[in-house]
């Protein structure tokens, strides 16, 4: 993609840790891309928006399966 481009999309989440996550997504992602996860607002549980580079993008039966990478955060 050129940077400029944004678009929407739902994605299943297969897996959450500090350090990234695993979805699938409808529609292949490219590699490099960054991406904002934003997570809903559920119960007493507040919402959230995290940041990530797609590092892995595979075709399945299922979808496309991504890896995303989360930007380090700053230390407190």
């Amino acid at each position: 993609h050129d940077g400029d481009s944004k678009r929407i999309c739902t994605l299943e989440l297969l897996n959450l840790s500090d350090g990234g996550l695993g979805a699938v997504a409808r529609d292949p992602i490219d590699l490099n891309s960054i991406i904002s996860v934003i997570f809903s607002p559920h119960g007493s549980e507040s919402g959230a928006q995290l940041h990530g580079r797609v590092v892995r993008c595979a075709t399945t039966q299922r979808g496309h399966e991504i890896g995303v990478r989360f930007h380090a955060r700053p230390a407190a």
